[in-house]
């Protein structure tokens, strides 16, 4: 009946309402490093995508969410250190991508699924799939895209000791953030170029680029970036030898972390045990590797 035709239609609108809100409500969660509870309202949002209504009423549509949806979830495993888990969620976003002929969330998963391997310290595979990232961006006049993969690219040549090439790729990037009114892209182009000044030993132009990325991660209230940047004024000052303003900066780095449950406060506290080591207080040097450990167990990192 015509009634009861009705009746379906506003139950999938309904559902389609619902599908938007838990959506958004894990962008929310996400931009405010509440990283497990994004997780749930997507997996919420995933699970009524893949709904048999929905589906019927919206294939290609719904596939294309779930595709997204999936990209996010990914990105929330990354930032929680399960990156094996973030990249198989990547290629499924990329496989919908490309069954669906989509260029920019194709575009997208490349990259996500660079940051992945990099994360990783897998440069081989993250130069893969950077250069198709960079190459896709560019074809589709994707600058957000084109921007990510130059920052992505400037890791792995900082990483890999090609200093030269690092610089001029984050320099290129913080040109196209600026373009775009991308800060914390541009911050994070800071925070990168304050790493390499690091391995160059220009300690005193780290802690300047460190402190623009502080400066506007606090402006955007991310936190996650904010512990990040703490962290690298942090190094800068441990080499310069100001081993209280270490102390005192990677402790406020690992109180942020702990807050957001990012597992980024196991590299932080081996960092921190490692000056009590060197100060002789080994009580605490210990209690700290324990904790670091205890940590990387637990997202199975065995690099850490």
């Amino acid at each position: 009946t015509v009634e009861a035709a009705s009746s379906q239609i506003l139950a999938v609108q309904d559902t389609v309402a619902e599908i938007d809100r838990y959506f958004q409500a894990g962008f929310q969660l996400y931009g405010r490093s509440q990283y497990r509870d994004a997780l749930a309202a997507w997996q919420q949002a995933l699970d009524l995508t893949r709904s048999e209504p929905v589906r019927a009423a919206f294939p290609d549509e719904s596939l294309a969410v779930e595709g997204v949806i999936l990209g996010n979830v990914g990105l929330a495993y990354d930032d929680l250190g399960e990156y094996e888990r973030a990249i198989a969620l990547h290629h499924q976003s990329l496989d919908i991508a490309r069954e669906l002929e989509n260029r920019f969330e194709e575009s997208r998963a490349l990259g996500n699924i660079a940051v992945s391997y990099l994360s990783l310290s897998d440069y081989d595979q993250a130069v893969h799939f950077l250069e198709q990232h960079l190459t896709s961006a560019q074809a589709i006049g994707d600058r957000d895209g084109e921007g990510r993969a130059l920052n992505n690219l400037g890791l792995v040549y900082g990483a890999t000791g090609d200093f030269e090439r690092a610089i001029s790729s984050l320099e290129a990037y913080i040109d196209i953030a600026r373009e775009t009114g991308y800060r914390l892209g541009e911050g994070y182009a800071y925070g990168n170029l304050g790493d390499i000044y690091n391995a160059l030993g220009e300690y005193e132009r780290a802690i300047e680029f460190q402190t623009r990325y502080l400066e506007i991660a606090q402006e955007q209230g991310n936190r996650f970036s904010e512990a990040a940047a703490l962290y690298g004024i942090g190094t800068s000052y441990y080499y310069l030898g100001q081993t209280n303003r270490v102390i005192d900066l990677f402790q406020q780095s690992i109180a942020i972390l702990d807050d957001i449950d990012s597992p980024g406060g196991a590299s932080v506290r081996g960092g921190l045990g490692y000056i009590y080591y060197q100060q002789g207080d080994y009580d605490r040097a210990f209690a700290l590797y324990q904790e670091h450990l205890a940590i990387s167990e637990a997202i199975g990192n065995r690099s850490e």
